[in-house]
């Protein structure tokens, strides 16, 4: 192609793209039929198009456009620009691509290429909004989620969302680029949940326990793998570790209450709400006991069903599950399982959310107990009450001996007066006729008397006196185990006589005198020697 003569021959009417040819003054030259069709969609009249400058055809190019001509007439440079404008309304995005056109070695004209890019551009952009939309929805997926992709028989991570990020502590960054089998060497079934969903093409769910590796720390996880075509799988992954520590501990609650509910030692029913109706849902073992086995064939059964007869039970059931609170009633109760009527103390306790728990506790022999305790109480007061008046009429009775015992101690009292008054008048008159008849012939008889035997004048002398003194009363009171003889003794020892005279005086040997002052003194308590024996009977009144 040498000139634009030649040019105009060609049948650029096959070119499907419209196209025209500028001179280097920017006049147009020729164009062909896409030209003049692409025209007509924009409302451009093209028809009068040649040897007019584009800048005629076109005025709402700019300058711009006026430099990228001069560059391709004066550097030879093919320029390729995108351009959007509005034509009636409507926004057309074109390609131009501007190439030079070399006559005899000197660019004598310019070739536009207009492609219009409108759909296109539209289409990525779509595309790009759907890649960030996309992508903020995988950074906001509140789910560790990574991005593999196949290459070979293995699976590189290409990518993951902040949850990864967060769970993994920032170790999922180390890991990008890397194998499948290298980060999950030690777990190797990991591999083959992808491998399946790879080639099942659909989703995959697999529970794992991990331990502590170099991406994530060990616990329980759930993943769910998503195959996203052409050769990517998606993984979702959940931290189970608290809910299975939770399930645990459920389940180890759950058997602590059944072994407690097992263990309650009175009869225990759990009702189970169902509608308007409550259903009898499981029981313990001590009600298996006082039912005989018989209790298990009425689970699932329906309050209004079991108790068609006892109406207060069926409200007390509902009553309960109403207020969500507790019930009491102490009742006769005839067991349907076994025929027997039994008085019970019945709890209704509400448990959430649509329970009651029910106790029976048999209050039978208790109250049998408490009716003969109250019988025998009846009794008790009873007699009480007529021992009572036995005693009142016995302290009548000794009300009655007190006041006569008490007129016979006051008539005895004025004898014993009238016999110590007496018994004063005797020892007066004793001592009158001592004194008056025995000292006067004691002092003739110790006139004659020798010098030995004056002693036992003198002791002869002071027994007449003590005859009316306190010292035999006195010793008889306070030492009541003193013989006769030994008062005796107590009285000549008393007067000052040594043992021998004693001896002489009553007859008796000097040892037997030893041996009774011996036994006096022990009968005295003058257990010591310090005491003075004569002394201490001088001293009795």
């Amino acid at each position: 192609m040498t000139d634009i003569g030649r040019l105009s021959e060609l049948t650029l009417d096959t070119i499907d793209r419209p196209l025209h040819v500028v001179d280097s003054n920017l006049v147009v030259k020729v164009f062909n039929a896409a030209f003049r069709r692409w025209c007509g969609d924009l409302g451009l009249d093209c028809r009068a198009a040649v040897g007019q400058t584009v800048f005629e055809l076109f005025p709402f190019l700019t300058s711009t456009v006026r430099e990228e001509y001069r560059r391709v007439l004066e550097g030879g440079d093919t320029v390729i620009t995108v351009e959007e404008n509005a034509f009636d309304g409507r926004e057309v995005i074109t390609e131009t691509r501007k190439i030079p056109l070399i006559e005899s070695g000197r660019i004598t004209h310019v070739i536009t290429l207009i492609t219009d890019i409108t759909e296109r551009k539209r289409a990525e952009e779509a595309l790009r909004q759907s890649e960030e939309r996309f992508r903020t929805q995988f950074q906001s997926i509140p789910l560790m989620t990574i991005v593999l992709k196949k290459s070979g028989d293995d699976f590189i991570l290409i990518d993951f969302n902040d949850a990864a990020d967060a769970m993994t502590e920032g170790r999922v960054r180390s890991q990008l680029g890397r194998g499948l089998r290298e980060t999950f060497s030690h777990m190797p079934e990991v591999a083959g949940h992808v491998r399946a969903v790879m080639e099942k093409k659909t989703m995959v769910r697999w529970e794992s326990h991990h331990a502590q590796s170099s991406v994530i720390k060990a616990g329980y996880y759930e993943s769910y793998g998503v195959f996203v075509p052409p050769d990517q799988v998606l993984i979702h992954t959940i931290d189970l570790t608290e809910r299975k520590q939770t399930e645990e501990a459920l389940r180890e609650s759950e058997e602590r209450f059944r072994m407690q509910f097992q263990s309650i030692p009175v009869p225990t029913y759990i009702w189970k709400s169902s509608g308007d109706d409550l259903i009898l849902s499981d029981y313990n073992q001590a009600a298996v006991v006082v039912t005989q086995g018989k209790i298990e064939s009425f689970v699932g059964r329906a309050a209004t069903d079991m108790y068609q007869g006892m109406p207060e039970l069926i409200q007390d059931l509902k009553h309960c599950l109403k207020t969500r609170g507790t019930v009491r009633r102490e009742m006769a109760y005839r067991y349907l399982s076994v025929p027997e009527e039994r008085y019970l103390d019945v709890h209704y306790v509400f448990i959430p959310p649509d329970q009651v728990l029910v106790h029976t506790m048999d209050l039978t022999e208790w109250k049998k107990a408490e009716k003969d305790l109250r019988q025998a109480r009846d009794t008790l007061e009873n007699r009480v009450r007529e021992r009572t008046e036995e005693l009142a009429e016995a302290n009548a009775a000794l009300m009655a001996e007190h006041q006569a015992l008490e007129q016979k101690n006051f008539a005895l009292k004025e004898v014993l007066e009238q016999i110590e008054k007496r018994r004063e008048e005797v020892v007066t008159d004793i001592q009158r006729n001592i004194n008056r008849v025995s000292l006067p012939l004691l002092d003739l008889l110790e006139a004659g008397f020798s010098a030995a035997q004056k002693p036992l004048a003198a002791s002869l002398r002071e027994s007449l006196l003590d005859i009316t003194s306190p010292l035999i009363g006195s010793l008889q009171t306070k030492y009541p185990s003193l013989t006769p003889r030994e008062h005796e003794i107590c009285q000549v020892i008393k007067s000052g006589l040594n043992c021998k005279q004693i001896a002489t005086g009553l007859n008796i040997s000097v040892q037997t005198v030893l041996k009774h002052r011996a036994v006096i003194r022990r009968k005295l308590g003058l257990t010591g020697q310090s005491t003075n024996l004569v002394s201490f009977l001088r001293t009795l009144k």
